[in-house]
């Protein structure tokens, strides 16, 4: 296996150890049970030949406590000395094995459960510092996970010019460049070192909670709850609304037609008619102010519920709506007292006028709503393509190639890029919209605000697009895994330091700050088995407040994975009066 000089060498070794289990006996009886713990942390590429270790018996339990550490010796010096990360491969797998030993005494003594799995983590920070990373300061070498650092070794393999880049980098963007995602950080590298580092200089890497799960605030379920059946609610008073509406509009334009007959006639019959057309004109005007009430109603309640709009921009909504509903209330007051034509016209102009005044806002609200989904789906792909290369490093230490399914995770992280590239766009042209909002805008600001409106929603249609694209890719990439042997493990994610129990990484804009909740995060905690494409009917309304009709969600949850897709339906346009 290793040359018999070194086998000589070795069994003076493991003399050593022997001696230390007869004197210490600090292996615990999980040791036989449990993986080796160097070898499940350092394995060999070429583990498979490795003969399997004799077991524990009660015949000789010595020897075959002598033979485990010989194989952690062998599988340890195979690997170092196979990948080129250590001068010295055996002086340091003995004294990692020896520390390790030591490690698990130690902690015994001091009563600490699962000693063994504790100093297993502990020592997986030596093995990740022993490959030579010249162009990678130490501190930001321990610091990252290492599937991190197997990411940013293949992309030195492939751009050369990654490595004068990521030396120049202070420790702290560094780790920026670390944390992104395969597609961004190869963008960088396509950028010239002072552009490159420019737009680098925008992000940090912020702590955020695992508990906040791809939300920017939390909502208690039983408010989720009320705000969906009250969108229900709402749903259902508009169709019944836009009926009514259609139906009284029918009769007034009927009698407005025979009243024309009329003109200057004073008979029984003709002020009949001028008495039905005013009660008709109430009539379809109270249910048109009521559709306007209850779409405007479905954008607010959609808003109630919807964890992926911060605080602060939910009440900014949700407060407009509000202020509108209660003048079109005061109108429809208005309305059912007025006795005169000239009363009614001038109800029906202030119907028009705050309808005009909130029509291209709540299409700027709905189309947030759409903009905070795509933002979800964003999020929880770059989080999966994150546990994808954690498993791809899995696989590689236990021998599965992954040269064919390195590429894919390529495309499926260029998809997730072009999708956040065209979301961002989005963002801006909504905060021009939103610029434009004024108390009495002019025809010119609402249409600016409406093209803004319709160019943002089109860019979230191709966002939404790549996104599916994306999800196709990535179930070639899980067939892919187990065609090879590989598997998917619901798992925790690697430790990085300065992490809290219940904390990850995210990497977010310098002038990022929290909104609305102070427990503001994009990142949690969920683990990947497979993964799911969920296309939510997110509105099931008209087309004024939505026309996108179908958002293509991808979840890893940990449990279960489904797939599932609801048509939404599509309403009638709202008609204004």
């Amino acid at each position: 296996f290793i040359g018999g000089k070194l086998k000589m060498v070795i069994r003076k070794q493991i003399a050593i150890f022997t001696l230390l289990i007869f004197l210490m006996s600090i292996i615990p009886t999980s040791f036989a049970r449990e993986d080796m713990s160097i070898e499940t942390r350092i394995k060999a590429p070429n583990a498979q030949n490795i003969k399997p270790q004799p077991q524990l018996t009660a015949k000789n339990p010595q020897l075959a406590q002598v033979k485990k550490v010989e194989n952690r010796l062998r599988v340890c010096f195979d690997f170092l000395k196979k990948n080129s990360l250590s001068d010295t491969p055996l002086l340091t797998c003995n004294k990692l094995i020896r520390k390790e030993i030591s490690c698990v005494d130690f902690l015994k003594e001091k009563g600490i459960d699962e000693p063994l799995e504790k100093c297993d983590k502990f020592f997986k920070k030596s093995a990740q510092i022993i490959k030579d990373r010249p162009y990678l300061a130490k501190d930001v070498a321990s610091a990252v996970a290492e599937p991190r650092l197997k990411k940013l070794d293949k992309l030195v393999a492939s751009h050369p010019k990654v490595v004068d880049f990521v030396k120049n980098l202070p420790e702290e963007k560094a780790k920026v460049f670390l944390h992104l995602p395969r597609a961004e950080q190869k963008k960088l590298l396509g950028e010239d070192t002072y552009n490159a580092e420019k737009e680098l200089s925008k992000f940090k890497l912020k702590k955020v909670k695992k508990s906040m799960l791809f939300k920017k605030r939390i909502i208690s379920p039983s408010k989720v709850k009320k705000a969906e059946e009250e969108f229900k609610l709402a749903e259902e008073a508009y169709k019944k609304a836009n009926k009514a509406y259609k139906e009284k509009k029918s009769l007034f334009l009927s009698v407005k037609e025979q009243l024309k007959n009329c003109k200057g006639v004073d008979t029984t019959k003709c002020n009949d008619l001028r008495e039905k057309v005013k009660e008709h004109a109430k009539d379809f005007l109270i249910n048109a102010a009521d559709m306007a009430i209850e779409h405007l109603k479905k954008i607010k309640h959609k808003v109630e519920s919807s964890e992926e709009i911060d605080e602060a921009k939910a009440d900014e909504i949700i407060t407009e709506i509000d202020n509108t509903i209660s003048k079109l209330e005061d109108v429809k007051s208005q309305v059912e007292a007025a006795d005169t034509k000239e009363e009614i016209q001038k109800a029906a102009q202030a119907i028009n006028r705050i309808w005009k005044g909130i029509k291209h806002k709540e299409k700027l609200h709905a189309a947030r709503l759409v903009h905070a989904k795509v933002w979800n789906i964003i999020k929880r792909s770059e989080h999966l393509e994150e546990r994808l290369d954690f498993a791809l490093a899995n696989m590689e230490e236990q021998g599965i190639s992954i040269d064919n399914i390195e590429p894919k995770v390529n495309e499926f992280s260029e998809k997730i890029a072009f999708a956040k590239d065209n979301y961002e766009k989005a963002k801006e042209l909504f905060k021009q919209a939103e610029g434009l909002k004024t108390e009495n805008p002019t025809e010119d600001e609402r249409t600016q605000v409406l093209e803004l409106v319709t160019e943002a929603r089109q860019l979230l249609r191709d966002a939404h697009e790549s996104l599916k694209e994306a999800h196709t890719i990535l179930m070639e990439i899980i067939r892919e895994i187990k065609a090879q042997g590989g598997e998917l493990q619901s798992e925790e994610e690697p430790e990085e330091e300065g992490l809290g129990k219940d904390e990850v990484y995210e990497v977010v804009e310098e002038s990022y700050e929290d909104e609305g909740s102070d427990d503001d995060s994009f990142v949690g905690n969920e683990t990947l088995n497979e993964t799911s494409d969920e296309h939510e009917d997110f509105m099931s309304e008209d087309e004024d407040l939505s026309d996108e009709d179908h958002t293509n969600t991808i979840k890893d949850d940990s449990k279960e994975h489904s797939k599932k897709s609801e048509s939404s339906e599509n309403s009638e346009e709202d008609e204004s009066s």
